[in-house]
C-alpha cells in the first residue's frame, strides 16, 4: 500500500490507499478528476466515497464498479458512494478537502 498514512480507508478488515483509488477511478474515460474518502459505517467500519469530475455524461455508481471490476480493481477497492461534483472541493491552501467530500456525500445521500 502507498499513500500517506491518513489518507486510506479501513474497509471491512481491508486498508485501503485513498491514492489507489484515486487512480483507478481516473483510468475511467468519463471521469476528469476525483478524489476518495472515508465514510463511517456501521458494519465495515468505513465506506469509500468517490467524488467526481466527469467530462460530460455522469455515469452510475453500478457502471463505474463494472467498469472497475472489469479492470481488476478489487473489491474492498471499489467505491460503495459516488457523489458527482463540478469541482472537487479544496481547502484554503487549495488541497482536496477530503471532511468536505464526507459531507457532501451525506448531502447527497440523504433522503
Amino acid at each position: 500500500m502507498t499513500g500517506r498514512v491518513k489518507d486510506v480507508i479501513h474497509r471491512g478488515g481491508e486498508t485501503v490507499a485513498a491514492q489507489e483509488v484515486e487512480e483507478h477511478l481516473l483510468t475511467h474515460p468519463a471521469i476528469v478528476s476525483a478524489a476518495a474518502a472515508p465514510l463511517p459505517d456501521r458494519y465495515l467500519g468505513e465506506k469509500i466515497c468517490a467524488a467526481v469530475v466527469f467530462a460530460g455524461q455522469p455515469v452510475t455508481l453500478a457502471e463505474l464498479n463494472r467498469y472497475l471490476d472489469q479492470h481488476g480493481v478489487a473489491v474492498h477497492a471499489r467505491p460503495d458512494v459516488l457523489v458527482p461534483v463540478p469541482a472537487l472541493p479544496t481547502t484554503a491552501v487549495g488541497k482536496v478537502d477530503k471532511s468536505a467530500i464526507a459531507r457532501l456525500a451525506s448531502e447527497h445521500n440523504a433522503p
